[in-house]
């Protein structure tokens, strides 16, 4: 009998075991349907194609070196009067708050690669408090350049009017968004730089609008 009673009660606790891992398996795929809700799947906007450039520091990038990362790009120049250091301040809130150990990339491509040299992105991004590991400002040659970010991208880049030109410095036409790309290199959100205080309205600011979608594609099957 005591053998009997032993056998029993290994039963009912292989099937109490049993019943504890279908549980947790039935919690985490609710948790895993929740989450989709939550974030349902991000489009894919456009592919970026190859490229050969230089980042701050004077070492050549292309495509190869972000594959395998999520990045955030947006288009500046540092003589830029207008919104360019806006951007460059809002990515530099967006570095400090990165999640750590993570692939992740913070890259911005220069519109004057005449004027804008390794030696000067540097110094600009010096002054911001710039990680050099985690953002990379890029120059090169100009038609390169122009290809990535409108052909690529899609952002709007064009000359300015210099009839309309306020300053001497007002150079260049641009967008002011974030393009968060995936670990494939695609274009999966297009991000609006303007916080919620300049629009009145309840949306979430552009750097957080960011670390959510950083997060969503770090975590995509």
């Amino acid at each position: 009998m005591p053998k009997q009673a032993d056998k029993s009660n290994s039963g009912w606790f292989v099937w109490g075991l049993l019943g504890l891992v279908i549980v947790a398996i039935a919690v985490a795929f609710l948790r895993e349907e929740r989450r989709r809700a939550a974030y349902p799947p991000l489009p894919v906007i456009s592919q970026i194609t190859d490229f050969n450039l230089t980042n701050q520091l004077g070492a050549a990038v292309s495509l190869d070196d972000l594959n395998g990362q999520v990045w955030v790009a947006d288009v500046i120049f540092t003589r830029c009067p207008g919104p360019c250091l806006t951007l460059s301040q809002k990515f530099a809130q967006l570095q400090d708050r990165l999640p750590q150990n993570k692939d992740v990339k913070l890259v911005s491509l220069t519109i004057d690669p005449e004027f804008d040299t390794p030696e000067i992105l540097n110094r600009y991004g010096n002054k911001l408090g710039t990680d050099a590991e985690k953002w990379w400002f890029l120059t090169g040659d100009k038609a390169e350049l122009r290809r990535l970010a409108i052909r690529d991208f899609q952002f709007v880049v064009m000359d300015a009017d210099k009839e309309k030109m306020e300053s001497e410095d007002d150079l260049f036409v641009h967008s002011t968004y974030f393009m968060v790309v995936d670990k494939q290199g695609r274009v999966r959100k297009i991000i609006d730089s303007m916080e919620p205080g300049e629009t009145g309205d309840e949306t979430p600011s552009a750097v957080d609008q960011a670390l959510q979608t950083i997060e969503q594609l770090l975590n995509e099957r």
